[in-house]
């Protein structure tokens, strides 16, 4: 993560520590809304069902799947593996982005603005001060659903 484009963006924090935290965090709760952890690695998981999700997408490669169906197909961009039947797998795999993509970086970042301009207000859903209103939103900001539905798993 290069830190550099989240100062830009909160122009007045300096202290890398909370950033790092704030971005982690962001991380976090986007990764949690799309349904998978998209984290690069090589992993190792074994499930059992008909649809099978994986922890981890996009699925980059495959490197061993254990399984007695002869016909399956996987949805790599989502992490799913579908089968005509239930069946118990054992995959290996290499999953995640190397590097995030630009939308989902930026997707990212402005949430982490979002909840930096939250930090202190926990539990407030409106602030009036001489006339001034503050309203806070207690989910992503609307500018960047359209980004993260276009990387959201839909669970059947």
């Amino acid at each position: 993560m290069d830190i550099g484009k989240l100062k830009r963006v909160l122009r007045t924090v300096d202290d890398e520590e909370l950033l790092y935290d704030l971005y982690h965090l962001s991380l976090a709760l986007v990764q949690t809304s799309l349904g998978y952890d998209f984290t690069y690695g090589e992993y190792t998981e074994e499930k059992e069902g008909k649809i099978i999700y994986l922890n981890h997408a996009p699925v980059i490669e495959v490197t061993n799947l254990e399984t007695d169906a002869e016909e399956y197909s996987i949805n790599q961009r989502y992490g799913v593996i579908y089968f005509d039947s239930v069946e118990e797998i054992k995959i290996e795999y290499v999953g995640g982005f190397e590097e995030l993509p630009e939308d989902l970086e930026f997707a990212v970042i402005m949430n982490c603005e979002s909840i930096y301009n939250r930090l202190g207000s926990s539990g407030v859903s409106r602030e009036s001060v001489s006339g001034y209103t503050v309203e806070y939103i207690d989910s992503f900001p609307p500018v960047i659903v359209p980004i993260l539905d276009k990387y959201r798993r839909i669970i059947l």
